[in-house]
C-alpha cells in the first residue's frame, strides 16, 4: 500500500495542512482533542473535500483540486472504522458484514470466513443492541473488511471502550487487520506506540512531526511535538558554556552535549533517576506528592533550591525500589543524566 497525501483545508479555528508519504507502514496520527486528525481521515476517505491538494492511493488519484478529480468514498476503496462503529441497528450481524460485499456470489461462504475471522461465532442473528462494545467493534471491522478495501482508516477505535477491553483489543487488532496497513487517529500516545510504525503529530491542523515511532520518542524535532509526546519536565535554558547550560527556573547548571544554541530543555519522567547517593547532574530533593500505580510510582519532587521552591518536576520509578528507598531515612537526590537530555 502507497498513500500520498498533500492537502489543505480550512476550518473554523485554524487551516488544516496535511503533508505525507506512506510505504507499506501502519501510521498514527497523534495530537489533541481538535486538532484536525479525525478531519485528516475524513477527507481521505473521501467524506470530506479539501480546499486544494492532491490525495493518491496505490497510483489511483483520488483527489486533486487542480484536475477538478474527487472521487466519492464509494469509488475510494477505503475502509472507514467509525468512533461510534455505525452498525445498521435493524440488521443482525451477518446482515451487516454481508452488506459490504462487492462480489454477488459465494457471499454466505464469504461472510462465514470473516464471522470467524473476527471471533464472531453464535453471534450471527445477534442485532447490536445485544452486543458488548468489543463485539461491536469487531463486527465493524468485519464489515469493513468485507468490502477488500486497500487502506484502512481507524478513528480512535478504541474510545468508546472500558479498560480491560480496551487492552485486549489493541492486543487483538494487529493479527486481524494483518496483511492490511491502516492509519489511526488517536490522543494517546501509548496507543499510537503499540500499534504504529510511524507516527504523525499534529496541533492546530499543522504536522509537527512525523518519523519512525522510536526516533520521534528518543528525538522529537521540537518542543511543541515533545510535550504532546509526553515530556512533563521542561524549562527554559541558556548555553553558557559548550558542555553546560544554566536552566533558571529550576535554579541549576547542567551538564550536556553538543554546541548547538538551547532556549529550552527537557526530560522525560521515566528518564529522572532519584537515589541515594548523588552523581552527574545530582542535586538534593523533596518529594512533595506520590501517584503509584500497579508497578511504578510517579514522584512529583522539588530541588533544594531556595529560589524554585514552587517549581514541581516529576520521576517515575520502579515501585519496589521506591519502597526500598523511602524506608531508608536517606536524603534524596536527583539525577538528569547528560545523554538523555532533550536539547530544542
Amino acid at each position: 500500500m502507497k498513500l500520498s497525501v498533500d492537502i489543505e483545508k480550512k476550518l473554523t479555528q485554524f487551516t488544516m495542512n496535511i503533508r505525507m508519504e506512506i510505504d507499506q507502514e501502519n501510521v498514527s496520527i497523534l495530537g489533541p482533542s481538535g486538532s484536525g486528525k479525525s478531519m485528516a481521515l475524513k477527507c481521505i476517505a473521501g467524506i470530506e473535500k479539501p480546499d486544494r491538494g492532491r490525495i493518491v492511493l496505490n497510483d489511483r488519484v483520488l483527489f486533486d483540486s487542480e484536475r477538478g478529480i474527487n472521487l466519492p468514498p464509494e469509488r475510494r476503496r477505503v475502509g472507514y472504522l467509525f468512533q461510534n462503529y455505525a452498525l445498521f441497528p435493524h440488521m443482525t450481524v451477518s446482515e451487516n458484514i454481508e452488506i459490504a460485499l462487492q462480489n454477488a456470489w459465494n457471499r454466505k461462504k464469504r461472510v462465514r470466513e470473516l464471522i470467524e475471522k473476527f471471533h464472531l461465532l453464535g453471534l450471527e442473528e445477534a442485532y447490536p443492541v445485544r452486543l458488548s462494545g468489543g463485539e461491536q467493534q469487531r463486527v465493524a471491522l468485519a464489515r469493513m473488511m468485507a468490502a477488500e478495501p486497500e487502506l484502512i482508516l481507524l478513528d480512535e477505535p478504541f474510545s468508546a471502550l472500558d479498560g480491560i477491553l480496551r487492552e485486549q483489543m489493541q492486543q487483538k487488532l494487529p493479527g486481524l487487520l494483518h496483511g492490511n496497513n491502516y492509519l489511526m487517529v488517536t490522543h494517546d500516545m501509548d496507543e499510537a506506540y503499540r500499534l504504529s510504525d510511524n507516527i504523525l503529530v499534529m496541533e492546530n491542523g499543522k504536522m509537527l512531526a512525523f518519523d519512525a515511532r522510536e526516533r520521534l520518542f528518543d528525538h522529537p524535532p521540537n518542543l511543541a511535538a515533545a510535550r504532546i509526546l509526553g515530556l512533563r519536565n521542561v524549562s527554559e535554558a541558556i548555553r553558557v558554556q559548550e558542555n553546560m547550560i544554566l536552566v533558571p527556573q529550576w535554579g541549576c547548571f547542567l551538564e550536556c552535549g553538543g554546541k548547538q544554541k538551547v532556549s529550552h530543555v527537557g526530560i522525560r519522567s521515566q528518564h529522572v533517576r532519584i537515589s541515594t547517593s548523588p552523581g552527574v547532574n545530582s542535586f538534593m530533593c523533596e518529594i512533595v506528592r506520590i501517584l503509584e500505580d500497579r508497578f511504578t510510582a510517579t514522584l512529583f519532587f522539588r530541588l533544594l533550591i531556595k529560589r524554585t521552591r514552587d517549581v514541581l518536576l516529576q520521576a517515575i520509578v520502579d515501585k519496589e525500589r521506591w519502597e526500598y528507598m523511602k524506608k531508608g531515612g536517606h536524603s534524596l537526590f536527583a539525577c538528569f543524566p547528560p545523554d538523555k537530555l532533550l536539547l530544542f
